[in-house]
């Protein structure tokens, strides 16, 4: 086999073909790796050095979508996005602002709550709210499963992953400011 024909691979733009996995939302992890490690030791910049600037350049771009693909399936948001996409969902961001106002005022309370922990240095509370949202968060991911791949509800999954999208930015923040807090009394 030449390094060329090595290098081949559709690019289409479904992650789940480039790693041989059924398009779901549920994906076998240690498969997805296994199936990227096989890919990146074929593809990867390294085995093409003796070769021509063209093969090269393929390699890195090649090697470059597979890390891309890769990326994006071991995120569950990531990945829940890219079967929307699939699906044929404009997941854009200007829908995204569009969330009940019953949910916007939930974040403000979070909001305040991690405020009011992190001003008292109090990990204990920020820990205690740290495990709640891990608890939201895995709700909604249970429920985003389900409209994925049970109900093929699109649009219900669209908004779902609109709402994980705040709740991850939460738990960034919340995990910012534990570590903040055990700094400080590190030092």
């Amino acid at each position: 086999m030449s390094r060329r024909a090595n290098m081949d691979l559709s690019l289409s733009g479904n992650y789940f073909e480039l790693f041989g996995l059924p398009q779901s939302f549920t994906v076998d992890l240690p498969r997805l790796d296994d199936a990227f490690r096989a890919l990146q030791s074929r593809l990867h910049p390294d085995r093409f050095a003796n070769t021509s600037q063209a093969d090269r350049i393929r390699s890195l771009q090649a090697s470059t979508y597979v890390n891309a693909a890769y990326a994006t399936l071991r995120d569950p948001l990531n990945r829940a996005r890219h079967l929307l996409e699939l699906a044929g969902v404009d997941f854009s961001t200007d829908c995204a602002t569009a969330m009940p106002r019953e949910f916007l005022v939930e974040q403000i309370q979070w909001r305040e709550a991690m405020e009011r922990a992190h001003r008292g240095a109090d990990e204990s509370a920020l820990c205690g709210l740290e495990h709640r949202l891990h608890q939201e968060i895995a709700a909604h991911q249970t429920e985003l499963s389900r409209m994925l791949e049970q109900a093929r509800d699109f649009e219900g999954a669209a908004n779902c992953l609109r709402k994980l999208g705040f709740y991850d930015s939460l738990r960034r923040d919340l995990r910012e400011m534990i570590e903040a807090v055990v700094d400080t009394r590190v030092v």
